[in-house]
């Protein structure tokens, strides 16, 4: 690649440990970066935070290689409406909704176009991502209540169910799923750390201490994508490979980016305002514009897993 490809250290005396308590200079780096969880996380798992962020919208865009058009308006509501994802069959949208004064999971039908809740228990659920081998029955949440603060939690799209706990873990923002039986994650420990929990024995190993956000499956199976950031509007997207657990830098990221998404090539999208660029590791020097959304103040953004449309959020 002609500019970015250097490993990021792994402390590898902290892999098999349990999370560290203390370490001043990540907890610097965690208050420096206070001011951007309270906009990119739920820190307090709390629907007063989210509503915090203003209104916000979701819409769907048609991608080909080179353009992008509008398909569907999928919310128009002043509340917040965010954190999308698809089902693996592609067929319908998973995202998150607070209408009744607690964030729940809302499913969109991308045939009939028809919104219909899918969770109903007493918490705030964020980051609905469909749990991997499980035939788009079950989804993962980082799930809030009166005992629980942002715990991994398992709900079914059927409701067959009653809601449990993935794992014995807290204080979970940012998770992706590397296969079925690990998730990367971000926690808000002291010092915040980049974990891989093990969910069927609930081990977990240290892989950085250090702040990331934006996590994301790579199409090829062998790695998680995530974005890091060493000051409030530059940072990098990082590969995190699950053999050797090691973290590469893959790609700059835009000014002020705050998330980004992966197509089933490899290519990687981001959104600056309501523009797209996109992203070829390994090929690209700087990002490319692909078109203007139309939207306002674009900031999540999920791709298809055909790679055929992509959601986005914007101000409502």
């Amino acid at each position: 690649m002609p500019t970015l490809r250097r490993t990021i250290r792994s402390d590898a005396r902290s892999i098999a440990a349990p999370i560290a308590a203390s370490d001043n200079i990540v907890q610097f780096r965690f208050r420096h970066y206070l001011a951007i969880l309270s906009v990119c996380v739920i820190t307090a798992g709390s629907a007063l935070n989210v509503r915090a962020q203003g209104a916000t919208d979701i819409w769907l865009f048609e991608l080909t290689n080179a353009a992008v058009s509008p398909v569907a308006r999928v919310t128009d509501r002043n509340g917040y409406d965010n954190q999308p994802s698809f089902t693996d069959d592609g067929k319908r949208m998973l995202f998150t909704s607070d209408r009744t004064g607690k964030a729940d999971t809302h499913v969109y039908d991308l045939q009939s176009g028809k919104v219909s809740r899918v969770t109903y228990s007493n918490a705030d659920k964020y980051s609905p991502t469909i749990i991997p081998g499980s035939d788009d029955r079950h989804l993962a949440v980082v799930h809030s209540d009166s005992l629980v603060m942002q715990g991994l939690w398992r709900y079914d799209l059927d409701e067959s169910t009653s809601p449990q706990a993935i794992a014995d873990i807290d204080s979970v923002a940012y998770f992706a799923w590397m296969d079925p039986s690990r998730v990367l994650l971000w926690r808000l420990s002291t010092p915040p750390t980049v974990v891989v929990l093990d969910v069927e024995s609930n081990s977990r190993y240290v892989v950085a201490r250090d702040s990331a956000f934006s996590f994301k499956a790579y199409p090829a199976g062998n790695a998680t994508l995530f974005l890091a950031r060493w000051s409030g509007r530059h940072g990098e997207i990082r590969s995190f490979d699950h053999a050797s657990l090691e973290a590469s830098a893959i790609a700059p990221i835009l000014e002020a980016g705050r998330d980004f998404a992966v197509t089933p090539d490899g290519r990687l999208l981001m959104m600056k305002g309501g523009a797209l660029f996109s992203f070829r590791p390994g090929v690209d020097s700087s990002w490319t514009l692909i078109g203007e959304l139309g939207i306002s103040n674009g900031t999540r953004i999920a791709v298809s897993p055909d790679g055929s449309l992509i959601a986005v959020v914007g101000r409502h």
